[in-house]
């Protein structure tokens, strides 16, 4: 007699996934600037050790505050306003649900490896597009113990539900949502350099050109607004920067050795119009 019994595929959701274990299916999980850092760290390449707080355990998070997950279609950008209030006031208010809580304690132990070093924390969202909220999601630098993160942890997913962050949504058409938030939390280090990369040419849609920009010290510098990045544009199959332009930079961001909290400096004459990465980096940067 044949068996009518199907088989049935379940799922685990995760509340941390490694950055050297996740794969391209994770994507909903740890969204795609985690997705990016894992494919440099299969090309071993030199990237901070780091795991994410996936979109399972933010939603684990929201559920726990016995909020449910509202309609923010048809709703009014004031109404809509007031209850992101409500979603943050509630996010800060309660404590991290039991497991999540267990899971990031033994992520952060195994990360730390008996030390106590400075860790970043960045978002990462689960849209295809690298522009969606750009510039908005800024990274906690500088967080020292369990305390600190699970504070800053929280304050990062409430951040999500800001009236800067809902004015964007609701401009953008993207509705708000309790499940697009992952949060990588990684080693921090101090950059000599540092900057960003598009892996096409936005303004000429040209898959065969990338976009790097790049200033002294921390990328925040830029973010902020302190400075104006180096800009190259990089042909793959030239393999040599078609376009450069050398921004103005008179400070640097960097982080305080006593406190680790992050400092302005003054960037010394000379280096103020030079090239903030040399050729070879850029080459480097391009494989």
């Amino acid at each position: 007699m044949a068996s009518d019994t199907k088989q049935i595929n379940v799922v685990k959701k995760h509340n941390i996934i490694w950055l050297s274990d996740a794969l391209p299916h994770d994507f909903k999980a740890i969204g795609l600037k985690a997705i990016h850092l894992s494919l440099v760290d299969r090309m071993h390449l030199p990237v901070p050790r780091a795991f994410c707080l996936t979109t399972h355990a933010y939603e684990s998070f929201l559920d726990s505050t016995g909020l449910t997950p509202p309609d923010f279609s048809h709703m009014e950008l004031g109404v809509g306003l007031q209850l992101g209030k409500k979603i943050q006031q509630a996010l800060l208010k309660y404590p991290l649900p039991v497991q999540v809580s267990t899971d990031l304690r033994e992520g952060y132990r195994k990360l730390m490896r008996g030390r106590e070093v400075p860790l970043v924390l960045r978002l990462s969202v689960v849209y295809d597009s690298p522009f969606v909220f750009a510039k908005l999601l800024r990274p906690m630098l500088n967080l020292i113990g369990m305390i600190e993160l699970e504070k800053a942890i929280k304050i990062c997913w409430a951040y999500v539900w800001s009236e800067e962050m809902l004015r964007y949504r609701y401009q953008q058409q993207i509705q708000p949502r309790f499940d697009d938030i992952a949060l990588i939390i990684q080693e921090q280090i101090a950059p000599e350099a540092a900057g960003s990369a598009i892996t096409f040419n936005p303004v000429t849609q040209r898959n065969e050109e990338f976009i790097i920009e790049a200033a002294f010290g921390l990328n925040e510098s830029v973010s902020r607004g302190l400075v104006t990045p180096d800009h190259f544009v990089w042909h793959r199959f030239f393999h040599k920067s078609v376009s450069q332009r050398i921004g103005k930079k008179s400070v640097q961001l960097l982080i305080d050795p006593l406190n680790y909290a992050p400092m302005i400096a003054s960037l010394e004459e000379g280096k103020q119009n030079s090239s903030a990465i040399k050729p070879a980096h850029l080459e480097q940067l391009a494989k």
